[in-house]
């Protein structure tokens, strides 16, 4: 666990059936759920992300999701996107790496050289944040002191909040 002054403070937001689940089954998308959500709940969930530094899903949730994590239904600033990705293997045309926010692709030592280079090529920001995964305390380290992070909204799926959880980094 990150001592809580050398990360940010971490909001968790995720929406869920009925019956506890956050997403319909492993794999499916989340925008299945999200299009029974209420506009009141869109509204609130973008102004959400107006007031948070940064916004973070995993890169299984780009995958299936290729979500674009920006500000659209309130008047706001889109949010640094931070996306974990050990491998560097996320598409390359995800709508993530385009320039509607600036984003940040954090990888591991071990992620081969020529998807790191492709991702920068995007005009990506690129950090390493462990050596066979990314390790979630260092990463809130990184974007505290590299990127003034001090409020990160956790959008992601099953596998990130766990992931965060575990390692008691949620506020």
């Amino acid at each position: 666990m990150t001592d809580p002054t050398d990360r940010p403070h971490v909001l968790m937001m995720s929406e869920i059936t009925a019956d506890g689940k956050l997403t319909l089954k492993k794999g499916a998308s989340s925008k299945i759920l999200m299009k029974y959500m209420s506009h009141e709940t869109e509204i609130l969930l973008h102004n959400t992300r107006a007031e948070y530094d940064a916004i973070m899903v995993g890169a299984n949730t780009i995958r299936i999701d290729n979500s674009f994590l920006t500000v659209r239904y309130v008047t706001g600033k889109s949010p640094l996107r931070v996306i974990p990705c050990s491998m560097a293997d996320i598409p390359l045309d995800a709508n993530v790496l385009g320039p509607d926010a600036p984003t940040v692709i954090a990888v591991a030592e071990s992620a081969p050289q020529d998807r790191v280079d492709a991702i920068r090529k995007k005009g990506v920001n690129v950090v390493v944040a462990g050596k066979t995964h990314v390790e979630l305390p260092l990463l809130m380290r990184i974007l505290r002191e590299k990127f003034g992070v001090k409020k990160l909204m956790l959008e992601g799926g099953p596998t990130l909040a766990g992931a965060f959880a575990d390692a008691g980094e949620v506020d």
